[in-house]
């Protein structure tokens, strides 16, 4: 998931941008109070509106226009229609319909179990599935889980079948409830992880913090060590929002793998736990922009070309096109000073992926190698077998392929202002 905060942003718009987002939540409140979504439905004429609101027709004009500017309704030849967020999770003839979206920490249960449920797409439920991960009894999600499996049937606490369940969800009971799962049969832990890095749950924390709270869940490492003492093989944890994960769990290896995991869904989670990554962003690697341009800046405008794995000693443009049409694959990685630290950083992703299975992973890091102080070349017939290339070495426009993935990158003013470094992980 990329990061939505830019560190060389030091324009006051974006503090402004800031401040506005009460302004939004204040609106978007008032429309779901109003039912302006249900009210649009499939779409309705404009001077409709205004009459089915109860609303002036001047402020019904602005309502329109100022839930357009937040990309929830869309207005087009005199009619207005709802957005696919809004007509998916705003409109009440939406089986994924709820608000509580708006008004809770957790997201709601219908909006888990869809992005749950795809997860199991090649298992089918023998068994009745038992949820304790809400205070409630977790009607909503059940109903939902039931939509994508008709075959699901739900145990309940005075059920015979609690002991051998095909599912069991469970949230910070998860050392107490995880027991009914039958042999063949999952284990997920659903909800708000201690280490769960995003600005949601770093907020959620925080007002925790102030209320004498704890986490709901604790660090995911522990509930995972926790799980395998009670004979649980278990996935990293997998992000299902910016507050909510699931880790699944299974008495076997050869039982998790049943599981429809995206493997580079694996692999990005393995990298934000195991490396020092600020976001890393899936591309295709032929949207890498090359030139041969940037050749010229390596040779006249760098001090350490013809050494290490700088010009002439890195790949050319056409070499550099023609490998990269060798992988499907690509992540782009964002890291941060110093240099040395990112450039070691980005070897252990290359590491990672390797480990993982990715046994054509490569990476092209930033700047000329500064893994040691002073390089010292090791004796024929060895050689250096940790630096790597940097993807500006290699010919490609580190600008135009950073912008064309959605981050913001500019030319600095002077040596004070924040240096982003971004590389490359290449992949099969």
């Amino acid at each position: 998931m990329m990061n939505k905060f830019d560190l060389q942003n030091d324009d006051y718009n974006y503090l402004d941008d800031l401040m506005r987002g009460r302004a939004r939540g204040e609106l978007l409140e008032a429309a779901v109070e109003k039912d302006v979504f249900s009210r649009i439905g499939s779409g309705k004429k404009e001077e409709e509106m205004a009459d089915l609101l109860g609303l002036d027709e001047e402020i019904t004009k602005d309502f329109l226009q100022a839930l357009a500017k937040l990309g929830l309704v869309g207005i087009s030849g005199g009619y207005v229609f709802n957005t696919p967020v809004a007509a998916r999770y705003l409109d009440r003839a939406s089986h994924l319909w709820s608000v509580r979206s708006l008004t809770e920490d957790a997201a709601p249960q219908k909006f888990l179990a869809e992005k749950i449920a795809p997860y199991f797409a090649d298992i089918s439920f023998d068994a009745p599935i038992l949820v304790t991960a809400f205070d409630d009894d977790g009607a909503a999600f059940t109903a939902t889980m039931k939509e994508y499996y008709s075959e699901i049937t739900v145990a309940n606490g005075e059920s015979p079948s609690l002991q051998n369940c095909s599912l069991v969800v469970v949230g910070k009971t998860y050392n107490q409830d995880g027991q009914g799962v039958a042999d063949n049969g999952y284990l997920a832990v659903l909800g708000e992880f201690a280490d769960i890095d995003s600005e949601g749950a770093a907020m959620n924390r925080l007002h925790r913090s102030f209320r004498r709270e704890e986490c709901p869940l604790p660090p995911s490492r522990e509930v995972r060590e926790f799980l395998k003492k009670q004979g649980f093989v278990s996935t990293v944890m997998l992000p299902l929002t910016d507050t909510a994960a699931v880790i699944f769990a299974a008495r076997s290896e050869e039982i998790l793998e049943k599981l429809t995991i995206d493997p580079l869904d694996r692999l990005e989670v393995e990298l934000k736990q195991k490396c020092k990554i600020r976001s890393t962003k899936r591309m295709n690697p032929n949207d890498v922009v090359l030139a041969r341009w940037v050749a010229d800046h390596c040779r006249f405008g760098c001090s350490t070309y013809g050494e290490k794995c700088c010009p002439p000693n890195s790949p050319g443009w056409e070499q550099t096109k023609e490998r990269l049409g060798e992988y499907q694959n690509a992540l782009l990685i964002e890291g941060e000073p110093p240099t040395g630290d990112f450039q070691k950083m980005m070897l252990q992703a290359e590491k990672t992926a390797f480990k993982a299975g990715y046994y054509k992973a490569f990476v092209l890091w930033s700047g000329p190698c500064s893994l040691c102080t002073e390089c010292k070349p090791p004796a024929p017939p060895k050689k250096c077998t940790a630096t790597r290339p940097s993807m500006e070495s290699s010919g490609i426009d580190v600008f135009a392929t950073v912008r064309k993935q959605g981050y913001q990158l500019r030319t600095l003013k002077d040596k004070t202002e924040f240096v982003k470094y971004f590389g490359l992980l290449v992949l099969e």
